[in-house]
């Protein structure tokens, strides 16, 4: 939980409570296959729950079991919040028991704080996926409410790894926009312009040619293409069979963005920030809400207010650029080159 001290400016705004912008539902929502609901059963997944957590809230596929962490995953019960078991049929057809668990957001992010971990911004971008399945020479376009195992495999390796994956319902709108050999073809335009209904800031298309002798036991060839920062990055494997061919194109775009995003465990420092753009109490508890957003924030103190420019102290492990990055990625705030006289000057964009 971020720490905001305000010591001079309240009666200058006439300070509100401020409330947290919302986190997003799925992000702290983890679910695991359990064999009943035994106590013994609830503890298990439980702790498997806890690792996937500290995975999407980390990026680290492999979570380092320091003592700090021994410790949680030996009392998960204190990290989460409410659970509950459902039954539901899986891609072969069979029931499977499931158990649903909600974690305690400020709970966790301490407890990865506390074992020196690195954090990963929860405000995750959010990525569209085009999927073509060619088998015997013809090509399908898959949509959210296509069957294949394939779509199955893509949302789940997303959410173990904390990002929010839209799969397009290839309705008449799709349908008229986009067909397989445009997205075989990588048709770059075409794409981004049918991908725009769905606000997502990562275009992923992926290309799978399936030729084994079965379905059971398939030869996959998989490759992906997807834009970052305006530089393409693509890869091609082989995989033999359709839980894993998720795996890599998906890892690739969570580590490209891990490589830009994730502030790294370190000491926190106080970084000096000047905020212009603020002309009141509802700027200025937008601004505070929104800076509680940021787990890598610890603590957030403000100094003083001169000539409208509102001057913080910023506790955070996040140094220099990526801090800077970090602040700006959606634009609510930009870097404001007017206000000179701190270390860092930003503009509130609201």
């Amino acid at each position: 939980m971020v720490r905001i001290i305000v010591t001079l400016v309240c009666t200058l705004f006439l300070c509100g409570r401020v409330q947290a912008l919302e986190i997003p539902d799925w992000l702290y929502a983890v679910e695991q296959p359990v064999q009943g609901q035994s106590e013994q059963q609830r503890q298990l997944a439980a702790s498997q729950a806890l690792l996937v957590m500290l995975t999407r809230l980390t990026g680290l596929v492999s979570v380092p079991r320091t003592p700090i962490i021994k410790a949680a995953l030996d009392n998960p019960a204190r990290f989460y919040d409410r659970y509950v078991f459902f039954e539901e049929t899986d891609a072969q057809g069979n029931d499977q028991q499931i158990l649903s668990m909600t974690f305690h957001s400020e709970v966790v992010v301490d407890l990865v704080r506390q074992a020196n971990l690195p954090i990963w911004w929860s405000q995750r971008p959010t990525i569209v996926v085009w999927v073509v399945l060619e088998i015997d020479g013809r090509r399908e376009l898959l949509g959210a409410r296509s069957k294949h195992p394939l779509i199955g495999a893509l949302k789940a390796r997303a959410r173990y790894r904390g990002l929010e994956l839209i799969i397009p319902t290839l309705d008449a709108a799709d349908q008229n926009a986009v067909t397989a050999q445009d997205v075989w073809g990588r048709f770059t335009d075409t794409l981004d312009a049918a991908s725009a209904r769905y606000a997502a800031d990562i275009v992923l298309t992926a290309r799978v040619q399936e030729t084994g002798t079965s379905t059971e036991n398939p030869n996959l060839q998989v490759d992906w293409q997807f834009w970052l920062a305006q530089q393409p990055y693509t890869g091609r494997v082989s995989v033999g069979d359709y839980d894993n061919v998720a795996i890599p194109a998906i890892d690739a775009v969570v580590d490209e963005l891990i490589d830009r995003y994730v502030v790294p465990a370190r000491a926190a420092r106080s970084v000096s920030v000047a905020v212009a753009g603020l002309s009141g109490m509802g700027p200025y508890a937008d601004l505070m809400a929104y800076l509680e957003t940021f787990e890598f924030i610890d603590q957030v103190q403000v100094t003083s207010l001169r000539d409208g420019v509102l001057y913080l102290s910023l506790r955070s492990p996040a140094e220099g650029r990526r801090l800077v990055e970090l602040l700006t990625a959606q634009n609510r705030l930009v870097t404001d080159s007017t206000h000179i006289g701190v270390g860092v000057q930003l503009l509130w964009q609201g």
